[in-house]
């Protein structure tokens, strides 16, 4: 994860895009924890390791274990952590402040500042407890391929392609990305969007 730090950038989120591109590119899926010191004054932006966090089964406990529902995580408490932060620009000449800036996502930096990414100062956050993913090996790998292709997935579904046949075409698909979405993504894509447009229903 050496090349994300030591670089500057406008805003926030091309900071933030640049380091999951670099994690992504390693093997490691990267997320946003939180936002400081909060979410419309941002000055700082802490993410973690997708596979942060502890996993809690929400398997019912007052069924029989042969009828429970048998529940997995990838979670592994996986501590790795990078700051995002506002910081002074060297030599004080500021940087061009981004034209889709808006007043809730503080997306662009001020006069003189920039965003850099940094080590978060801790010895455990600094080093992931799981060896690299293989590509697309979780939903946040396959994230950005899927979002390229969710406008056609639908559009090709509400003209009539089953999903084993939409997922055929995206297999064969020249971007990388798009080849590594999986049956289940497709599926799922179309299930938000079905519950989105119910809830558009007055």
């Amino acid at each position: 994860m050496d090349p994300v730090f030591g670089r500057s950038f406008g805003t926030w989120e091309e900071a933030v895009a640049h380091v999951k591109e670099v994690g992504k590119l390693n093997g490691y899926d990267l997320v946003i924890h939180s936002k400081r010191p909060n979410a419309t004054t941002i000055r700082t932006v802490i993410m973690r390791c997708g596979k942060g966090r502890s996993y809690t089964s929400w398997a019912r406990q007052d069924v029989h274990e042969s009828k429970r529902r048998k529940t997995t995580s990838q979670k592994t408490g996986c501590p790795y952590r990078v700051r995002v932060r506002l910081c002074d620009k060297p030599g004080g000449s500021g940087v061009a402040a981004s034209s889709s800036s808006s007043s809730s996502s503080s997306s662009s930096s001020s006069s003189g500042s920039v965003w850099c990414p940094e080590r978060v100062d801790s010895a455990s956050a600094s080093q992931h407890n799981h060896p690299p993913l293989e590509p697309g090996a979780t939903p946040g790998l396959r994230k950005d391929g899927l979002l390229r292709k969710k406008a056609e997935i639908v559009f090709a579904w509400k003209c009539g392609i089953k999903p084993p046949q939409i997922l055929k075409q995206l297999q064969t698909d020249a971007d990388p990305d798009v080849r590594l979405i999986t049956r289940s993504d497709v599926y799922n894509l179309l299930r938000r969007h079905q519950r989105d447009e119910r809830e558009l229903i007055p």
